[in-house]
Parts: structure tokens; C-alpha cells; sequence
């Protein structure tokens, strides 16, 4: 089973010829596009469909539209949907978000919906998305979405939910701000004219003006009745008399109206009408299916002449459906009449949904035929399919409407409920006993590795390193090489617990598997994923060239079919933005992480922290303290929002005390260190075991080294060093062997050993010089200097016999970088203004014209959100905070 989008619920309802035009809401409807929701409220029969496709007909005005039924009620398959009806306005669009939000089994919901928004911004012209039926909706996460999406919906995007009931959105608020415009029962009813138009013209009956008054009083305008009344009175002798009988509630009416209608309906249509009754949607092969005859293009065709509640759902007339209240009668008489026929229907549409392969509907009625044992056989097809869309809430679903006894004799479906159960924040020890299930249903030991495979998962969540390494590497034995889902997961699992351990050689070669695999299968999400490890991995080993070459590698298959870059591109190129800033190539470094901030906010808000903090690593190389410390502090607020990281606030924190140091704050880390709380004693309280947290640990041993340097406790740094060194070498982080090997330096040269410091330096610069590290050493600052230019000489000295470690030729790069830093540095706390990159020129010089921040975006055609993010960094590095001022200091300084 593929992703399979129903295009007859993308498709407005279509609009008989003879329909009656109600104009005083269409002009209710125009204004309302001033506003920013327009809602549409009434029960059943009332029309809202109807008027908004009129509206939208007559109008020519583009429309996004989504009939919803009870199966949105999942998020992924809500934004699917979402984004194929915004897709019929512009192609691509949402396409971005969709697959955030698929990326992960746990996204954070407010960056997909800003990502969404992000592209619906991209569109140009007006717009309306339209949600019929919302009332179906009663998953909050959704109505959270909706709500956010209102909120902050584009200016060019007019959001119509149509609804028998309010929904569960900040109404009140929009009402008071006016940006609510409502449709409700008492403006949806008929009015006499209205109702006299529809009789006439629509039904082709003529009552006395009296008569049509009455009628119109009793119905109250309810469209629906008047339907059913006109149907009725057809076929009356005495109109009159039968309008002067006529009275009672919509139930009353409803009820005494569709007996005359039934009752005066041939055998053979009424038989049709309650056979088909049982489909949401229906075609007439479909329909001959389930009635067993061969009359369904005839009865459809009788059902559309004779206006019996046939709503098409095509311009090709080929799908149908029941008005739903109507079907409701239907359904109820058929109840009535033919309760053990139903099953039997039910059947028949499965087996029909089945052959044309459409499985989740076949589910559906399989589940309502009661034939659990055909469905949990469907069940099984698409499994893999749809656990792979991440629509874990729909297979939940599915599972439970299946007696438990049956569901614990399939192995296979139970680790699939219990994968679906971990993702969907279910606690740990539900997901255990549906395993457990599944080992007793297992009597031929089939399915040893799939357990053993969410068992390692669990292991990781509850924090037991070892024996989710254990579990992830029987699983990874035992899983069949097709089970991609899960090997995939595994795989990441394991890896994931060798990072924990610190044994990056095992991780690393366990990604580069996935990698492989993944996009040799065409699952490039999870090919991007394992690379973006991998990437990191061979920084981690000091092996720059071969972490850039990867993310190159990823790069290229991190897009859309359209060419644009999934979201996950956005740590690639982040990491590429880092290894720039090592080899100082410092704005081409600032280009690629502002690029990576971007594409990874679409996705995950919280995967963007160490992303912002690269971006102060690079700020502060480029001499800018006030915007270093700004990116912190994004950071720390982010994680501070995500409470589901317990991690991120502490590296931050140390990140924070690092460029305390490094702009000689020594006053600021002392207060900060008196208050900081051991990473040890943190993770032992919040449950971790501290030794799967040894490159934490190693931050916080070298963050608390350069501390001691700092305030001239050289020989204290030297011992906080040493076993962070040694477990460095045994490890193979040769990258961080660098940084350790440099400060060991600093501290013997300031101890006087200076054989011994210009030792290490040569240690650290040998392997340093393959790779091109620059900035390793030159921001280190003046006391690097100093051992670096008397260690030029002693290797001057010694090149002529073949004898040192490094060339002279590097040792002078450094030298040059140094002191051109240092100067660099002088001139910033001088007052000196940051460079400007060719972008913020080419937007600064659109500045000085009247066009808006989306029409200059569609001048440089770059998003609206990137010119808007250039204007903040021109702002900032101009010392202004408005547009004019801006343009007056820059053509004050000639830049314009």
C-alpha cells in the first residue's frame, strides 16, 4: 500500500445547473476575506458545502479543499492531506513539512506548522484552504495545529472551516480582535424568496404564494426539509392539505419525510438506496459489487434526475456520495429492514477495496463486516507501509477494534502495535507486555529479532546502555535483511549506544551499513540520517576532508524530487559550516550555518541548539561578542522550551562559560562555577548512568580546564587534562586529542617546561596540518603565540635534516593567522563594524526602494523569511532598528 490520496475529498462538491444562487452570503463570505478565519457553522442540511462551492465557482477564486472524515483524525494523515489540497493551488508546497514531520517519530508540531507556513508564504496570489466536515475532528493535537495555523496564517491565505459544531479553536479572541467572520444556522436558512427559488426552479413545482410561505415557516429555511418536503409533495395529490399536516421538529420531519420518499420510491432503486448506504463514497462498479446486480450506473443516474441527496465528488461524475444526513435515514432503515444483510454488504465492499487495492478502506469494512479475521490479514499487507508514513495513531486504531484474544495470535502485529505503541509516547511497560504477547504467539521463534529489536529501544529510553547494545545486536543478527523498517531503527539504536560508550570506530562503521543500505533501497530520509552521523563521527576522529566529503555525499541525495533540500539537509550543512570555520573560511562558514539554521528549524526546533551554538563558535572567531552571546542565548531558550532534552540546558551552560573565557569574563565563570552543579551528580539524579556520557563529561573536564588556566592554576589544569587526554587516545578522538594536547601545552610553557610544551604543540600539530585546523589554534590567542614562534624556530632548525613533525611553511600559516586575528580583534572592541556579505548588500541596496520584504524576495528569489532574516543582520550591524534609518547611515557610510 503506497501513499494513496483520495482526490474526491481534495475536491469541492459539485454545483447542479439548476441550484439556487444565494448571493447575500457570497457578499458575507467576500468581506470575510479581510479577516483571518471564516467560519461556517449549522447542522446537517443546511447547505455549507454547497455555498462555499458556489462561492469559490462564481468567484474564480482558488481554493484548497479538504472534505475530512473520522480517519484524519491522525496527524500525519491530517497534514498529508493538508498538504495535497495545498498542492492543487501549488505544486510542491508543504512538501517540506510533511516530510519533517515523517522524519521523526516524536516532531516538534509548532516547527512543522511554521514550516508549512514558511511555504505557504512562497505562494503569490490569494488563496483560500477550506476544511469541510471539521466537525470530525476530535484529536487535540490537530485542533492545536489548526489553532497555530490560524494564528499565524500569510496574508495571501484566507483559512473556511465548515462545521456542524464550534470548534475547538480561540474564537472569542478572533472575535474580539475581528478577525472572525461567521456564517451560522439562523444566516444559512432560506428565506421565502429563497425557498420559492428552489421549488420552482430546482424541483420544478409551483405552490401558491401562501402555500410556499407557510412551508418556509414550518421548515424554518432548513434546507434539507424543504428537500424532502418538495420530493414528497410531488407525488401528493392534495399539496395543500399535505403542507397544512406538515409540522414538528427536524427529527419529526425527517422521519415522516423519508417514509413518504421510501415508500414512494420503486422496490428497486429503495433496494439500492439501502444497500449502497453503507459507503462513505461510491462509484457505480462499486456499487454493483455490493448489490450483487448490475443496475448501479441506471439507479445513480435515476437517484441524480430526481434530486435524491447525490452529492458527486467529480467533474467526471464517476464517485458519489449520500447527502449524510440522508444517509443517516438510510442507515437506519436499513438496520431496520435488513440487519443481517449488513455484514454481508460490508464484505462485498471490502473484497472489492481489496481487488483494487485500496487497503485501508477494505480495513474499514472488513472491521464493520465483523470479519476480523479478513482484516487483521490486510492489517498485515500494509503494516510496514503504514507504520513507514508514521501514522501510528490509524494502525492503534485498527488493532483495537479487533478483539484482543485474536490480536495475540499474531506475533507480527504485535510488534508492529508495540512500535506504533513506543512512538506514540506510550509508557514502557505497555509496550513490554504487548512483546510479551508476542513471545508467547511466537512458537516457531519467527520473530526472535523484531522483539529483540524494540526491547533495545526500550533499553535506550530507559536509559540501560548495556543491554540495549545487547538487544540492538541480536536483533541486528537475527532481523531478516528485507525487515528495512526496522533494521533501520535498530541499527540507529545500537549506533547511538556506541556514541553513548564512546567506541565512535563500531558507530561509525554501523552508520556507514545504514547508509548503504538505506539508499540502495531508495529510503533516502534514513540514508541522510545515518550520514549526518557519520559526518560527525569522522569530526569527532579529527578526519576533516572525510567529514566534509560525506556531507557532500548526503547533500546529494538530501532533496526532493523538485530539487529543493529536505529539512534534514540543514545539519549537513551546518557540520560543513563548522569545519569551514576550522579552516577559516569564516563567512563562508557564516553562509552555511545560517542556511543550516534554517532548513533544521522546518523540522526540529530543538535539533537547531547545537546548530546556534556553531553559529556563536563562528561569531566569536569573527570577532562579534554581542551576536556570539545572542546565538547562546537562542540556544538556552530553546532548550529551556523542550523539556524533553534534559541535556541540552547543561551544554549549553558550557558553552556559555567558554566564551566567558574566551573574552577574559574570569569574574563571570568564578560566580558560575560556585553554582554549578557536577554533569556526574546531574545525570545520576536524572536517572543516566554518567560513563554513556563521556563526551559530555569531556566538555565539562576541558571547559573546567581552561577555567584553571585562566585564573594561572597551571598545574591543577595539567591534571584535569591528563586522563582526559589518555581516555581521548584510547577512544580515537583525535579531534578532541588536539584540543587537549594544545592546552597541555599552554600549561607546561607557562610552568617553564618549554621542551616539553613545544613537544606536545608538534604532537598536536603534526596530525593538525593534514587536516588544515586554523582555528584549533588561533583562537587560542596571544599565549598560543608566544609557543608557537619559538617553536617555528627550533623546526626552521630542524627541516633542513628531515626532522620535524610539521612544516615550516604551516607553522607560519598560523603564525600570520595569529597575528592578523589579534589585530582584527583590536579593531572590533574598537568599534569597528562587521563586514557585510554580498546578500545583506544586494537586500540592503532593495532597502532604498518601496518594495516590501516578499517583493524584494521575489526579486532575489529567495524566501521572504531569508530576506527578513538579512534585514535583522543589516539592523544589527548598522546599530539601527527602522528601515529609513537603516537606508540613512548606509548612505552615510557609502554603502548605498
Amino acid at each position: 500500500m503506497t501513499d494513496v490520496i483520495l482526490r474526491t475529498k481534495l475536491n469541492a462538491p459539485i454545483i447542479w445547473r439548476d441550484f439556487v444562487s444565494r448571493q447575500r452570503l457570497i457578499k458575507v463570505l467576500n468581506e470575510g476575506l479581510r479577516s483571518k478565519l471564516i467560519l461556517v457553522t449549522a447542522p446537517a442540511g443546511y447547505g455549507k458545502s454547497t455555498l462555499l462551492s458556489e462561492w469559490t465557482y462564481q468567484n474564480n477564486l482558488p481554493a484548497a479543499w479538504l472534505t475530512l472524515d473520522e480517519g484524519d483524525n491522525d496527524l500525519n494523515r491530517f497534514i498529508a492531506y493538508i498538504t495535497a489540497a495545498l498542492q492543487t493551488i501549488h505544486e510542491g508546497i508543504g512538501s517540506i513539512a510533511l516530510e519533517g514531520l515523517r522524519s521523526s517519530p516524536t516532531p516538534d508540531l509548532k516547527s512543522i506548522i511554521s514550516q508549512l507556513i514558511n511555504e505557504i508564504d512562497l505562494v503569490s496570489d490569494p488563496f483560500v484552504l477550506i476544511l469541510d466536515d471539521y466537525q470530525v475532528i476530535e484529536f487535540q493535537l490537530i485542533q492545536d495545529a489548526v489553532s497555530f495555523l490560524v494564528e499565524h496564517t500569510p496574508p495571501q491565505m484566507h483559512v473556511v472551516i465548515s462545521s456542524r459544531i464550534d470548534p475547538s479553536l480561540p474564537l472569542a479572541r478572533m472575535r474580539g480582535r475581528g478577525q472572525l467572520t461567521e456564517l451560522r444556522e439562523a444566516d444559512l436558512r432560506f428565506t421565502a424568496h429563497e425557498a420559492t427559488e428552489f421549488f420552482s426552479q430546482t424541483m420544478n413545482i409551483k405552490l401558491e404564494e401562501v402555500d410556499m410561505d407557510a412551508l418556509t415557516s414550518l421548515t424554518e429555511g432548513w434546507i434539507a426539509g424543504l428537500q424532502l418536503a418538495a420530493i414528497s409533495i410531488k407525488n401528493s395529490v392534495d399539496r395543500s392539505a399535505f403542507i397544512t399536516e406538515f409540522s414538528g421538529s427536524h427529527e419529526f420531519i425527517v422521519d415522516y419525510l423519508t417514509d413518504e420518499v421510501l415508500d414512494k420510491t420503486p422496490a428497486e432503486l429503495k433496494e439500492f438506496l439501502l444497500q449502497t448506504s453503507i459507503l462513505k463514497e461510491f462509484s457505480a462498479e462499486l456499487c454493483d459489487q455490493v448489490t450483487g446486480l448490475q443496475n448501479g450506473a441506471r439507479c445513480l443516474e435515476e437517484l441524480r434526475e430526481n434530486h435524491l441527496f447525490l452529492m458527486p465528488l467529480d467533474n467526471e461524475r464517476h464517485w458519489f456520495r449520500y447527502h449524510s444526513l440522508f444517509a443517516d435515514l438510510l442507515q437506519k432503515r436499513l438496520l431496520e429492514e435488513q440487519a443481517d444483510e449488513i455484514p454481508f454488504l460490508h464484505q462485498r465492499a471490502s473484497n472489492w477495496f481489496v481487488q483494487n487495492e485500496d487497503l485501508e478502506r477494505a480495513i474499514y469494512h472488513a472491521l464493520q463486516a465483523e470479519d476480523y479475521e479478513g482484516a487483521l490479514s490486510i492489517i498485515e499487507q500494509t503494516a510496514e507501509d503504514t507504520m513507514g508514513r508514521s501514522e501510528f495513531t490509524i494502525f492503534l486504531n485498527w488493532l483495537h477494534a479487533i478483539p484482543a484474544k485474536m490480536t495475540r495470535t499474531r506475533p507480527r502485529l504485535l510488534i508492529f502495535g508495540a512500535t506504533a505503541s513506543l512512538f506514540s509516547e506510550g509508557e514502557p511497560e505497555t509496550v513490554s507486555a504487548m512483546l510479551d504477547d508476542a513471545v508467547e504467539a511466537d512458537e516457531g521463534n519467527d520473530y526472535v529479532g523484531e522483539i529483540s529489536a524494540i526491547r533495545a529501544i526500550i533499553a535506550t529510553l530507559k536509559g540501560d546502555i548495556e543491554e540495549s547494545i545487547e538487544r540492538s545486536q541480536n536483533a541486528v543478527a537475527d532481523l531478516p535483511e528485507g525487515n528495512i523498517f526496522l533494521r533501520s531503527l535498530v541499527i540507529g539504536n545500537l549506533s547511538l549506544a556506541y556514541i553513548s560508550t564512546g567506541d565512535i570506530v563500531s558507530a561509525a562503521e554501523l552508520f556507514s551499513k545504514v547508509a548503504k543500505s538505506a539508499e540502495k533501497a531508495g529510503n533516502h530520509m534514513t540514508a541522510v540520517m545515518a550520514l549526518r552521523r557519520l559526518a560527525e563521527m569522522a569530526l569527532i576522529s579529527g578526519e576533516l576532508h572525510r567529514a566534509w566529503d560525506i556531507c557532500k555525499r548526503g547533500l546529494a541525495i538530501a532533496v526532493y524530487p523538485s530539487g529543493k533540500p529536505l529539512p534534514v539537509a540543514g545539519v549537513l550543512l551546518a557540520v560543513q559550516g563548522d569545519i569551514m570555520r576550522e579552516w577559516n573560511q569564516l563567512p563562508e562558514a557564516l553562509e552555511l550555518i545560517r542556511k543550516g539554521i534554517e532548513l533544521i528549524l522546518s523540522w526540529s526546533e530543538l535539533a537547531a541548539v547545537e546548530i546556534y551554538l556553531y553559529l556563536a563558535r563562528i561569531k566569536r572567531s569573527m570577532g562579534d561578542a554581542e551576536q556570539a552571546q545572542a546565538a547562546i542565548n537562542t540556544a538556552r531558550q530553546i532548550s529551556a522550551r523542550n523539556e524533553a532534552s534534559r541535556i541540552a540546558p547543561v551544554i549549553v551552560n558550557l558553552f556559555q562559560a567558554r566564551l566567558w573565557l574566551q573574552l577574559g569574563q574570569l569574574a563571570e565563570v568564578e560566580k558560575w562555577e560556585k553554582e554549578y552543579q557536577p554533569f556526574t551528580t546531574y545525570l545520576e539524579e536524572q536517572g543516566y548512568n554518567p560513563k554513556y556520557h563521556h563526551h559530555l563529561l569531556e566538555i565539562e573536564g576541558i571547559t573546567f580546564a581552561r577555567l584553571r588556566l585562566a585564573q594561572g592554576r597551571w598545574a591543577e589544569a595539567l591534571n584535569i587534562l591528563e586522563p582526559l587526554h589518555q581516555a581521548a587516545v584510547n577512544l580515537k578522538r583525535r579531534g578532541r586529542v588536539i584540543e587537549i594536547l594544545v592546552l597541555k601545552a599552554i600549561a607546561s610553557f607557562k610552568l617553564l617546561e618549554n621542551e616539553k610544551a613545544q613537544d606536545l604543540l608538534e604532537g598536536a600539530l603534526s596530525f593538525a596540518e593534514s587536516q588544515g585546523y586554523l582555528r584549533m589554534f588561533i583562537d587560542e590567542g596571544e599565549p598560543l603565540r608566544e609557543l608557537l614562534t619559538s617553536l617555528f624556530e627550533d623546526v626552521r632548525r630542524r627541516e633542513e635534516s628531515d626532522s620535524a613533525g610539521v612544516s615550516v611553511e604551516y607553522l607560519n600559516q598560523l603564525l600570520t593567522a595569529l597575528t592578523t586575528d589579534s589585530v582584527a580583534r583590536k579593531i572590533a572592541g574598537q568599534g569597528e563594524m562587521e563586514p557585510f556579505s554580498d546578500r545583506e548588500l544586494e537586500v540592503l541596496r532593495y532597502l532604498t526602494t518601496s518594495l516590501t520584504s516578499t517583493e524584494i524576495a521575489q526579486e532575489l528569489y529567495i524566501s521572504p523569511n531569508t530576506v527578513r532574516f538579512h534585514i535583522k543582520n543589516i539592523y544589527s550591524k548598522l546599530g539601527v532598528n527602522q528601515r529609513a534609518a537603516a537606508v540613512e547611515r548606509a548612505r552615510d557610510l557609502g554603502l548605498v
